[in-house]
């Protein structure tokens, strides 16, 4: 896994936990967008991951595909074969950036682990 997107991802999704619940005033969303790749992006909110899903596939047998995705974190919630899939995670912000970047370099670029990220954060409220 990229240390370097893991050491990118903790900043915003911690911000995103500390607003708190959709029922505060603040409602923020993390959304990373892989560089160079417009079609492959995550967001985070206080309760869920959505990210985009390239597959036809059920999304829950293509993590258990993936040794190296803690899908621990996680539980698939919705999706849409080559749209998105959506999933409620733990709150821990440490599982939560290590599931994002395994998800997107085993599940969205076939193993390609050297991408950068592109960040944004949002205040939905």
């Amino acid at each position: 896994m990229g240390a370097d997107q893991i050491a990118q991802l903790r900043p915003p999704i911690r911000e995103v936990f500390a607003a708190g619940p959709r029922s505060n005033s603040a409602n923020y969303c993390a959304t990373f967008e892989v560089d160079g790749h417009p079609y492959v992006w995550a967001q985070v909110t206080f309760d869920e991951v959505n990210a985009v899903y390239p597959l036809d596939g059920d999304p829950a047998k293509e993590l258990a595909r993936h040794e190296q995705i803690p899908v621990i974190a996680v539980e698939l919630t919705d999706w849409k074969p080559s749209k998105f899939a959506t999933f409620s995670h733990s709150g821990d912000v440490d599982d939560v950036a290590i599931f994002i970047d395994a998800y997107l370099a085993r599940v969205c670029l076939s193993g390609y682990e050297n991408y950068a990220l592109n960040v944004t954060l949002q205040n939905l409220s």
